[in-house]
């Protein structure tokens, strides 16, 4: 072969590749040309050189096929050569067949020599063995060929590539030429030898070995160049990905982190609503502003506290005695404790140990806020702040969940046992824990919290300091010897002259104190005052703010502070401030400050400035007006209260100490005599006139949002009338207080009465409000507005008391007035019981018409728009109601009542069957059996359509699963026409248009209600069904094995063809999540005018526990729809050998058909309950329709024929056909479809127990919801068990529900109901409020996979393409 082309010096790899293959073909002679063929891969060519040897029939045959195999070995190892070309280049198609061909043809010139064919086989070997590997350069070439900075070493590696293949072809070049010549005689043969002979074979190639050898050697270091490339780039990722890992390892635990941090806060929320905590932090925060900096740091040198918090950390971790833990801080009122209370709880919480589990609460008692004054207070706020403080210890969070889901007394709030529970283990686990309580004195039960304190931290680490003045005999409670610290006279004298100074020297600078005084005697002033306030800060505070005050002249204060008596204590300095006000102030002002001073002490709650403002504002005679308020009322109240009474920064107005009230509501014996003083019957009695007289002037007679069809805003109401809250609920406290007996006193007389300012006139008021029904309306709505249920107390009893006591005159009337309140009292305990949930939710349904048809009452607004009526039974004191129903139709009405036998306590165990001949009476029966009462009544005229009656062998009645002798169980079903019923097993057919009595039904057995039997295989072979033909009792394999169940339900299809039997060991709830049951169908196989049913399939089913309605019938195919755990299916019973189809990956709830039977609807099980519609057609539609029983009296069942309706766009709303559509009722639970101008609307009647309601919602297509409160109802154990239907009225103005029983799991022999039912409400439509909203819908289509072995589709539909569920979140 000639050498590359001269003209191109430095040509492509491609070209070499090329211009090789070219010129092997072009040098080959004609008749080479024509006996040449190409390859198409090393094995095609080995085979065609066997195949030529075996043609030749040579002795040494053998030995040249054993050569073969070197040429194999070659042909293998070189064929990846080609995969790495195509991976750098598109590689022509003639390259590789080329060479196949050149190396083919090579050996098949050379078979004609034997030696020579096996030295070039081994030749070929030889090149074998310098060939590099290269199907394992195959991966990586690929994974480097894309990348643009290795293209260099690429092209060198292609170019050493091409010199290979070019070697190659010139080897069998070269060899092709030896054995080309005239191959023909004998000439030929010895022409050949005598070539090779005088240039030997090895050295005739040895040029081309040697190149072929540095090609590939140049190939080899080009490959190790990759290979350090290679490892450079490897060790780059690698250590890029250690850095990826590194940063994605870092950023999954911040995120862990955060979500478990997020976890944990969403706990604590929930624990802190739970534990309800109150403000526990603005005492202390309002103590720390008053705080001089570095005042109060000379507690912590006392060597009391020394001594106590050495020791505390000395046995920190150990157990010790209650009282050994303790340090009490007492100190008279006025000295400053809560200020050095401040310091105390700051020195503990820096002097604990980073990283330890430790805990510092504290709280301040706080007797003029109710809420700050009791144990449980205290309990809530240290439980809370120990929590927090170690919000992120995984241990002590969880033990507070667990008390929390284990509360068992089932309270929203924790009680206080738990509570005592939880910070005992607080103080059993942390490392250190210290509790601070300041004003002991001021907490309501003081003793018992003490106590409270001893059984949560003895024995435990936990230390405690309590702060109290000295009168209280705390030691003896404590028991043992606890830590004392009594604070000395002077002190804090240092401290109380440096918060004069500052004072002081404004006084002297701005010349309020003359010219008596210079900056220099600052001091010396200060000094003295400081000395002459007995170590008690609040004494300083006082006469500082004294002198502040601008009603003083300057000589007036100069006499204050060089007065000759100096006047020492706070009795003397509040007598001081009295006597300087009533001297400053009008008449008019001082009935001001009396009447705030009376509000403050007799105060239920802290009074904020707003409700005082208001307060003061309130006339005798009229509504007040804007020229009723004060201006600036803020500052008007300092000025006119001085001193004595403080706005702190929350808005709360209160006194400047609780010994300032303490001094004015003191005995007169224990104080001067002054009119700014309080009498507490006086003062309770003029709030109590206060309270009533804002009600009845300031509040309009009518609902607070103006609208009884609307709720009022807590917050706008507050807003308007700020006093309100108040009025309503301590009305009739203060009203109570105030007629408390003085001490001592124990016959009131006609003097008593007249001590409280104007009795008759507080008499008159009271007559008034209860004879007002709009007033006490107002009072009820607002009491439940602001959370507090209404209430008069004692005071019935307590004015009747007086009565008895009092000079007639008097006594009249108040006898008069207190039975009325007894009255009033029994109505609203009532109201409070039964309607308590209604009204919190919604209080203005004290206007609404719901709760004055249920309860009648004289004292509030009554209303004629709605009535409640009852159908009531003859044997209804006797009798136990079973379960009514609604009719189809909605105009009738079935009612199932049982009568015990006279000896229902004694089973008897002989009869087993019933007894349906004897045409007795009911009241002739025999009493020795139970009788079951049924009655159908037309609901309207509410008269009994016919009444039939049979008697139960008392052997048969089921027992509960526990046994017990107060209850049985009574399994039943009522059919949609009313004329089928299932009765403990048996059916019982009732005839219409027969007399009433026994004679007018038939009851069939159709299986034992003791002893259900079910197949075990079921069972253990879930979800996978039964027929008809498996069930053949003759097959000795298939016979059911006996097992008892302790539960099963009944339900008929709306044709009443079918009927399902679920049997179970309870039914489907949250305590038998993890049972199975057995769902049995049964046919009627008679469709005349007597029933026959029979077993016709079988399945065990895993239900979801928390699904209202498992289970459900098809309108008008032979179908039903399971709430399975975890999805939902149809089962197609009818049809042989068909398994369970998923419709939807979710386990519904609430499902329902829509009429057209096209569409089911139902809610996820979810969180978020979110709407679901599926579109069920496809699953249906081979099946055939359901024929109704004939004789039934139900005119208005009308099914739907239509199965070929489609989602024509999604995007479309669903369409029926008003003909389709279902004329009967609601029934509460159950969605239901309906047609409004042609187009779909959901509408769905909610009962709800806990909010005592009946609320119809319609969702249109266009996503529209309107929200019907149709009717409230009294809490009831009765009707907690009851249902809801709306069923059609004659009377276009009204509507009616009816609300029955619903189907028990077991009934009570004793305990009688406290409502009678089923009950008819009749309410006019214009009193029904009405809520009309467009929600923001998010809506998609999804298709539902299909991913469950026992979803198969024979019917030709795709799983995917048929099921689109609409998911739309609404409130629906």
């Amino acid at each position: 072969m000639a050498s590359q082309d001269s003209q191109n010096p430095f040509p492509t790899a491609e070209a070499i590749f090329t211009s090789a293959s070219k010129r092997f073909y072009d040098n080959l002679t004609d008749k080479d040309k024509e006996d040449f063929q190409t390859a198409g891969s090393a094995k095609e060519t080995v085979t065609s050189i066997k195949e030529h040897i075996k043609s030749l029939s040579t002795e040494r045959e053998s030995k040249m096929l054993d050569a073969c195999k070197k040429i194999d070995r070659f042909g293998k190892a070189l064929e990846p050569f080609f995969k790495i070309v195509e991976i750098f280049v598109s590689c022509d198609p003639n390259w590789a067949p080329t060479l196949w061909g050149a190396i083919r043809m090579v050996f098949l010139l050379s078979s004609h020599f034997t030696g020579f064919f096996e030295k070039l086989a081994a030749m070929f070997d030889k090149f074998y063995e310098t060939l590099p590997n290269y199907e394992g350069q195959i991966k990586i070439t690929k994974e480097r060929v894309g990348n643009s900075a290795w293209r260099e070493t690429h092209t060198c590696l292609l170019k050493d590539l091409s010199l290979i293949y070019t070697d190659i072809l010139q080897f069998c070049h070269d060899a092709c030429r030896i054995f080309s010549k005239k191959r023909h005689g004998v000439r030929y043969k010895a022409a050949v030898i005598w070539d090779l002979f005088w240039t030997p074979f090895d050295e005739r190639f040895s040029g081309i070995l040697s190149r072929m050898k540095r090609h590939q050697e140049a190939f080899s270091s080009g490959l190790k160049l990759v290979y350090s490339e290679e490892i450079i780039r490897q060790f780059n990722e690698m250590d890029r990905e250690r850095q990826l890992n590194a940063q994605y390892r870092d950023n999954f635990m911040q995120e862990r982190q955060d979500t478990e941090r997020k976890a944990i806060d969403e706990k604590l929320l929930t624990l802190q609503r739970w534990i309800n905590a109150p403000n526990w932090t603005d005492s202390f925060e309002a103590a720390k502003r008053k705080r001089l900096q570095g005042s109060g740091r000379w507690i912590l040198r006392e060597s009391g506290y020394q001594n106590w918090k050495t020791n505390s950390a000395a046995c920190l971790n150990q157990a010790t005695e209650f009282a050994t833990n303790c340090l009490v801080i007492s100190g008279k009122p006025g000295y400053g404790k809560t200020i050095l209370s401040t310091v105390i709880i700051d020195d503990l919480q820096n002097s604990i140990q980073r990283g330890d589990l430790y805990g510092v609460g504290y709280f301040h008692f706080d007797h003029q806020a109710v809420d700050k004054s009791s144990r449980l207070a205290v309990l809530r706020a240290v439980a809370t702040q120990l929590l927090f403080a170690n919000r992120y210890d995984k241990k002590l969070v969880d033990i507070s969940s667990f008390l929390m889901m284990n509360d068992g007394q089932g309270q929203i709030n924790a009680s206080e046992s738990t509570l005592q529970t939880l910070i005992r283990n607080f103080a059993e686990e942390l490392d250190a824990s210290y509790f601070i309580f300041d004003g002991l004195d001021e907490c309501s039960d003081w003793e018992e919290f003490i106590m409270c304190l001893r059984r949560c931290t003895e024995h435990t680490p936990c230390r405690s300091v309590i702060i109290t003045r000295p009168h209280l005999r705390i030691s003896e409670i404590l028991g043992g010897k606890p830590s004392i610290l009594k604070l000395e006279q002077d002190a804090n004298l240092i401290e109380i002259e440096a918060f004069l100074t500052p004072g002081i020297h404004e006084l002297i600078e701005s010349g309020k104190l003359g010219q008596r005084y210079s900056p220099e005697t600052t001091q010396r002033v200060a000094h003295d005052l400081a000395k002459r306030s007995d170590s008690i800060f609040l004494w300083a505070q006082l006469m500082l703010k004294h002198l502040q005050s601008s009603a003083l002249t300057r000589n007036e204060r100069a006499e204050l502070i060089e007065q000759e008596k100096p006047f020492k204590g706070l009795e003397n300095l509040y007598a001081k401030i009295l006597h300087d006000m009533r001297k400053r102030l009008s008449q008019s002002e001082l009935s001001k400050v009396q009447k705030v001073f009376e509000l403050l002490i007799t105060a239920q709650v802290e009074w904020s400035s707003k409700m005082l403002e208001a307060a003061l504002a309130v006339h005798p005679k009229r509504a007040s007006t804007r020229d009723d308020y004060l201006e600036n009322f803020d500052e008007a109240i300092i000025q006119l209260c001085g001193p004595m009474v403080e706005i702190r920064h929350n808005g709360k107005v209160r006194f400047i100490h609780l010994s300032a009230g303490e001094y004015l509501s003191a005995s007169e014996g224990l104080r001067p005599k002054s009119p700014l003083t309080v009498n507490l019957c006086n003062a309770h009695g003029s709030t109590a006139i206060l309270c009533i007289t804002y009600l009845m002037n300031e509040i309009p007679p009518e609902p607070l949002s103006g609208n009884a069809l609307s709720c009022a805003s807590p917050t706008s109401v507050s807003q308007r009338y700020p006093l309100l809250s108040y009025a309503v609920a301590y009305w009739s406290k203060h009203v109570l207080q105030a007629l408390d007996q003085p001490e001592g006193d124990e016959t009131p007389t006609q003097l008593h009465l007249q001590s409280w300012k104007e009795p008759q006139s507080l008499l008159l008021l009271i007559s008034r409000i209860v004879a007002d029904k709009c007033l006490i309306s107002v009072w009820i709505e607002a009491s439940w507005l602001f959370g507090v249920p209404p209430t008069v107390l004692d005071l019935p009893q307590r004015i009747l008391q007086f009565a008895s006591r009092v000079p007639r005159a008097i006594g009249t009337q108040l006898e008069k007035l207190g039975k009325t309140l007894q009255r009033l009292s029994k109505d609203l305990s009532v109201l409070n019981k039964s309607w308590g949930p209604a009204l919190s939710a919604e209080p203005n349904e004290i206007w609404l018409p719901s709760i004055n048809s249920f309860t009648d009452s004289e004292f509030w607004v009554g209303t004629t728009s709605s009535q409640v009526s009852w159908l009531p039974s003859n044997d209804e004191e006797t009798s136990i109601l079973i379960a009514s129903r609604v009719s189809g139709n909605g105009r009738r009405v079935g009612i199932v009542r049982v009568l015990p036998s006279v000896t229902s306590k004694k089973r008897d165990s002989k009869a087993n069957s019933y007894e349906s001949s004897a045409p007795l009476p009911i009241r002739t029966r025999n009493h020795s059996n139970w009788a079951v009462s049924y009655q159908t009544w037309v609901l309207e005229g509410k008269q009994i359509e016919r009444a039939t009656w049979f008697e139960i062998p008392p052997g048969d009645i089921l027992p509960t699963r526990r046994g017990g002798e107060d209850e049985f169980r009574f399994p039943i079903a009522i059919s949609e026409s009313l004329q089928l019923l299932c009765i403990m097993g048996s059916i019982v057919q009732v005839f219409p248009h027969h007399n009433d009595g026994p004679e007018n039904c038939i009851v069939h057995p159709l299986f034992d209600p003791k002893c259900p039997v079910r197949d075990s295989i079921l069972l253990r072979n879930l979800h996978k069904p039964i027929y008809l033909a498996n069930l053949d009792t003759g097959n000795a394999s298939m016979a059911p094995e006996k097992i008892y169940h302790d539960w099963f339900s009944c339900s008929f299809s709306p044709c009443e063809r079918y009927m399902t039997v679920l049997k179970g060991l309870g039914p489907p709830s949250a305590r038998n999540d993890c049972i199975t049951w057995v769902l049995d169908i049964f046919e009627n196989i008679d469709l005349q005018a007597k029933s026959k049913f029979r077993l016709i399939a079988q399945s065990g089913v895993w239900l979801n526990s928390n699904c209202s309605q498992s289970i459900i019938f098809h309108p008008s195919k032979p179908a039903v729809a399971i709430c399975l755990r975890g999805y939902t299916v149809i089962w197609r019973f009818k049809e042989q050998d068909s398994k369970f189809l998923t419709i939807s990956e979710y386990s519904l709830d609430h499902m329902s058909f829509s009429d057209c039977g096209n569409f089911l609807h139902g809610t996820k099980i979810d969180a978020h309950r979110e709407p679901v519609f599926v579109h069920v057609t496809p699953f249906i539609s081979t099946l055939p329709e359901m024929i109704v029983a004939t004789g039934r009296d139900d005119s208005s069942y009308a099914v739907s024929t239509n199965t070929n309706s489609n989602l024509a766009g999604r995007e479309q709303s669903i369409t029926v056909s008003l003909s389709q559509q279902k004329t009967g009722s609601y029934t509460s639970g159950v969605p239901k479809f309906s047609a409004s101008q042609g187009k779909l609307q959901l509408s769905a009647l909610t009962h709800d127990h806990g909010t005592g309601s009946v609320i119809l919602q319609t969702m249109s297509s266009a996503g529209r919801i309107t929200q019907e409160m149709l009717t409230r109802f009294p809490t009831s154990s009765t009707l907690e068990k009851s249902y809801s239907n709306l069923v059609p009225t004659n009377e276009h103005k009204n509507l009616r529900l009816v609300l029955n029983m619903a189907v028990q799991d077991s009934y009570s022999l004793h305990k009688k109901p406290d409502f009678c039912l089923p009950a008819i409400i009749d309410r006019a439509k214009d009193s029904i409020p009405v809520q009309t909203y467009t929600p923001k819908p998010r809506i998609s289509h999804t298709a539902v996979p299909a991913k469950r072995d026992i979803e198969h589709m024979d019917d030709g539909y795709s799983q995917t393409n048929i099921v689109a569920k609409k998911k739309v979140w609404y409130g629906l």
